[in-house]
């Protein structure tokens, strides 16, 4: 029988790049795989489904949250209830990190896997019944949890409780993975244990299979940048890298394109913040599958984040990968995260501390665009999903031998 591997985590595959990733590369190396996740959405649910063919994944949900399943509303008054008992009492608990944390363990037990892989926060907080129970359980640390989000948005989260599921991750996981060395680092800095193993978040190669070469961009006449998340919001960058754009001593037109939710007021304050020079369009997430030519319609992409938590800071975000597979050079707000990708591909990473300065790279950047781009595709060649997942499958084979 081939050995059993379960996934945990909480959000759709077609918002989890990073674990259809690993599903998908579980069972090409022949694993039974089982997805546990959180549903709360019909369409998205058919998008994941889709996402899944041809592969025979199992994908269930501990927690349903789409209309008329039963209990919804109770998941939702707890999950409410429980950022309540933080923010006015200070009491930690697992409700907060979630819907249905409860539901977690009875559905990962019935699996009955040979290991089980945990991500993001309440599955990770959670997998502490499996590790009492000694069940093998690995960790995948998309982001420094517990020192996640700005300040503001702290309120009301179990730190704590964050802060020692990582630390189980790194003491009692049989083996704990990560998004950036410096990440890993500074994880392994605090918590000791064993340090988790960087593997980026980036994307498979074949994905450029239905790109034109990487010199058949748009008429640079007009200067295409795209910014893209799954909630476009305060705090990312954005404001500052509009009002510097704006200030560019040079006859340049930008479009450019925003991907993610984005609330009405938000989109109202950006386009304050706009000169004649500067159209804006707002976007809604678009499915994976046509993530990679809508990029790659661009010139530039954004990678702005503020360095205003430990996790923004030394995170990769996969947008920056993204990119460089797309083709398109990068200008990159100075984040440690960053600037590890910087090293490895000097020529289409361009980092600045200063917006303005990083904005003022961009006459240069069109004059060298073709060399800028030719490295950007060989960039994202080398950091490609293939090349990272070569680390995966060898903890997989070292731990799943005896399955």
């Amino acid at each position: 029988m081939n050995p059993h591997l379960c996934i945990i985590t909480q959000n759709h595959l077609c918002r989890n790049p990073r674990v259809l990733k690993e599903a998908r590369l579980a069972f090409e190396q022949g694993y039974k795989v089982t997805i546990l996740t959180t549903f709360y959405d019909d369409a998205l649910y058919l998008q994941d489904i889709s996402l899944l063919q041809p592969y025979s994944i199992n994908y269930l949900a501990y927690t349903d949250l789409r209309p008329n399943k039963p209990f919804r509303n109770l998941y939702r008054l707890a999950f409410k209830i429980g950022r309540e008992l933080i923010f006015k009492l200070g009491i930690e608990n697992a409700w907060a990190n979630g819907y249905g944390p409860w539901n977690i363990i009875p559905a990962a037990r019935k699996q009955a896997a040979d290991l089980y892989s945990i991500h993001q926060e309440m599955p990770s907080v959670q997998a502490r019944f499996l590790l009492n129970a000694k069940i093998p359980v690995a960790f995948d640390l998309e982001d420094w949890y517990s020192e996640d989000l700005r300040p503001s948005q702290q309120l009301g989260r179990p730190k704590k409780m964050l802060a020692k599921a990582e630390s189980d991750a790194l003491h009692k996981g049989v083996f704990s993975i990560t998004t950036s060395h410096i990440l890993a680092e500074e994880l392994f800095k605090k918590y000791k244990g064993k340090k988790p193993i960087p593997i980026y978040n980036s994307f498979p190669l074949t994905e450029r299979s239905k790109l034109n070469y990487q010199n058949n961009y748009p008429p640079l006449d007009t200067i295409k940048l795209i910014w893209i998340s799954q909630v476009t919001g305060p705090g990312r960058g954005i404001e500052n890298m509009l009002l510097a754009l704006s200030s560019i001593n040079a006859t340049l037109q930008f479009n450019i394109t925003l991907v993610g939710k984005c609330d009405p007021n938000y989109q109202k304050q950006l386009l304050s913040l706009t000169s004649e020079k500067i159209k804006i369009l707002f976007k809604d997430p678009v499915p994976p599958p046509e993530i990679l030519p809508l990029l790659a319609s661009h010139h530039i992409g954004l990678a702005t984040e503020l360095a205003e938590s430990h996790s923004r800071d030394l995170t990769i975000t996969n947008k920056i990968l993204h990119y460089l597979l797309a083709g398109l050079p990068v200008l990159a707000s100075f984040t440690q995260g960053h600037n590890e990708i910087k090293q490895l591909a000097p020529e289409a990473v361009i980092i600045n501390h200063s917006f303005d300065q990083l904005a003022a790279e961009i006459p240069l950047l069109i004059q060298e665009y073709s060399i800028r781009r030719n490295a950007a595709w060989i960039a994202g060649e080398n950091l490609c999903w293939e090349n990272q997942a070569t680390q995966l499958i060898q903890l997989w084979k070292k731990y799943l031998s005896h399955a």
